[in-house]
């Protein structure tokens, strides 16, 4: 869901900071980047190169 909000969204990250329960932003960059290796603006705007 994260990814889809960084990819479909306007959202910014610490208003999907805030809709998934992290407590800040660096906590769910964290998680993130642990995940899927890359930085939430890094995915956002690889995703926005790619459309």
């Amino acid at each position: 869901m994260i990814e889809h909000r960084l990819s479909f969204s306007d959202m910014r990250i610490n208003e999907i900071v805030d809709e998934f329960g992290f407590s800040d932003e660096s906590h769910l960059n964290k998680f993130f980047k642990k995940h899927r290796n890359i930085s939430l603006t890094g995915y956002r705007k690889a995703k926005t190169l790619m459309n």
